[in-house]
């Protein structure tokens, strides 16, 4: 009989247990909702400052490049860089 007491105690102990588990996945669920309602309205207001004309960037004009066009003997002029076995 003490291993019935027993088991019936633990069991009780489980079940407060998820009780508790369940307040606060309840809990938790109800600040996600009001999260999610904070950021989904923070989204907006930002989309619509970003469409307003005041807030558009303009793109910052790309570097003009420069380059020289020079003959391939050129090329071979430079001291090469390849190592050669020893002998």
């Amino acid at each position: 009989m003490d291993d019935t007491r027993e088991m019936e105690r633990l069991n009780m102990e489980l079940y407060l247990r998820n009780c508790l588990i369940i307040q606060e996945n309840e809990r938790l669920r109800k600040r996600a909702r009001q999260l999610r309602k904070e950021n989904e309205a923070l989204v907006s207001q930002w989309k619509q400052k970003v469409g307003h004309p005041n807030f558009i960037q303009k793109p910052k004009p790309e570097p003009e490049l420069k380059l020289q066009l020079g003959s391939s003997s050129q090329q071979d002029k430079k001291p090469s860089n390849n190592i050669k076995g020893h002998d």
